[in-house]
């Protein structure tokens, strides 16, 4: 963990374009999400205040 910069391990079942697609159909309330990088195997996001 650093300064505005947090690392989550997530197991999910599937690819990280896969995750992003699942993440973006959400709806969170008190937040929202920009996905910025995509590999194989992790995905990028910054949580932005709704």
């Amino acid at each position: 963990m650093k300064a505005d910069e947090a690392t989550i391990v997530v197991d999910f079942q599937g690819n990280a374009k896969e995750l992003a697609d699942a993440l973006m159909l959400k709806n969170f309330e008190s937040f929202g999400i920009n996905i910025y990088e995509i590999s194989q195997s992790h995905l990028r996001i910054r949580l932005v205040s709704s």
